[in-house]
């Protein structure tokens, strides 16, 4: 049975507690990275744009991650597309321009714009120079920009840090673009320009829409003042090119977005994690009795002692065993059978403890064995029991 150690338990358990209700009561901190995403709260996202769309003249504000191809079949009369950098495909390219020649009226405002799109407009942008420094938002409001045309609000000046509206336009042909707006040096922020039976408002200052511009003083005017330039009805705001699909990029998205493969991949997965979980108990193989290897040297021993003994070839059968015995005294108790017969008695009496006579007579037995053509099976039977009672002692 388990243990718990409940004063190490209670620790962690209060280190998470005190983790936790720092993180509570911490202030917030902003991510400053530009997203205009209209649900992004954070300075500068779009949630406060989407909010005030809601109660404006605008009847319905619909929106999508979808590219220029897809909305080639677009509905709604006024399409909005608010990024850092436009970059557009050439179909894409062609779909703008169909949707703007069949009466769409479209807002784009980026700092950059796709090279090919303001090349079939014929106009320019200046070199991307937007930098973030963060310091240089609270210093004050350096530049501003103003509505232009007969406007009730024209001329009024809205002012925001010089950083965000680094971008104009340049290169346009006044006859056939109209400026809707200046910065404070007079250079173009925000242009229209009919195509076929609708329009392109195009705007070099995405950062006014944003959070932290419509908040500060009465900005939102400025925003208001560009967006009153679409037609009236619905608008469709696409963020595709800011924000990408924002789709989950696993190969198993499209089992994600179908309802019955979604649970069928859930009841699988929850199945295998059910299984290894079962699994884990350990199992223990049931381990099989082996029987000890016999020693078969014995048998085969008596097998071929049997087989001299039967033919009663006893003379080779007792070669064999002086053989075996006087290479025992060779190897294992180095005794030199070539010394003197008298030195070697002696020898072989104090290794195996063994009387000198019993030795002598093991030798000369030995010695008449090796003279005889044949023997019984008592000298046999006699050498036997003298070696093995010396190599007993």
């Amino acid at each position: 049975m388990i243990r718990l150690n409940w004063k190490y338990l209670s620790f962690l358990s209060g280190i998470l507690v005190l983790y936790f209700v720092l993180l509570y009561f911490m202030p917030q901190r902003f991510n400053w990275f530009v997203t205009l995403h209209q649900r992004d709260k954070n300075p500068f996202g779009a949630y406060v744009l989407k909010s005030l769309m809601r109660d404006s003249w605008i009847p319905e504000v619909t929106s999508s991650n979808k590219t220029l191809f897809e909305l080639s079949e677009l509905n709604e009369p006024n399409l909005m597309i608010i990024c850092e950098n436009f970059e557009v495909s050439p179909s894409g390219i062609e779909a703008l321009m169909n949707l703007a020649y069949g009466g769409k009226r479209i807002l784009i405002s980026a700092h950059q714009m796709d090279t090919s799109f303001s090349q079939a407009l014929k106009f320019s942008l200046n070199k991307l120079s937007f930098s973030f420094y963060l310091q240089n938002m609270w210093g004050g409001d350096t530049t501003g920009v103003s509505l232009s045309e007969a406007r009730p609000d024209a001329g009024k000046v809205y002012w925001y840090p010089r950083q965000l509206l680094s971008q104009h336009f340049m290169d346009f042909d006044t006859a056939k673009f109209r400026v809707l707006a200046r910065n404070t040096d007079g250079e173009a922020v925000a242009l229209k320009i009919d195509h076929g039976e609708g329009a392109f408002i195009l705007s070099s200052t995405p950062l006014v829409f944003s959070n932290f511009s419509m908040l500060r003083s009465e900005n939102h005017e400025f925003a208001a003042g560009i967006l009153s330039r679409l037609l009236p009805g619905a608008l469709h705001w696409t963020e595709y090119y800011q924000l990408g699909r924002m789709e989950s990029r696993t190969p198993l998205r499209y089992i994600l977005t179908q309802p019955p493969l979604k649970w069928a991949l859930y009841v699988l997965m929850i199945s295998i994690l059910m299984f290894m979980l079962f699994e884990m108990k350990r199992k223990q193989r049931v381990i099989p009795v082996l029987s000890p290897l016999k020693n078969e040297t014995l048998d085969f021993v008596k097998t071929i002692a049997r087989l001299y003994y039967q033919r009663k070839d006893h003379k080779n059968l007792a070669a064999k065993k002086i053989l075996h015995f006087t290479e025992y005294l060779k190897h294992q108790l180095h005794v030199d059978l070539n010394d003197d017969i008298s030195e070697v008695v002696t020898t072989v009496a104090a290794k195996t403890a063994t009387d000198e006579k019993e030795v002598q007579l093991f030798f000369d037995q030995m010695n008449r064995i090796g003279n005889a053509s044949f023997i019984s099976s008592g000298d046999l039977k006699s050498l036997t029991d003298r070696i093995d009672r010396i190599l007993k002692n």
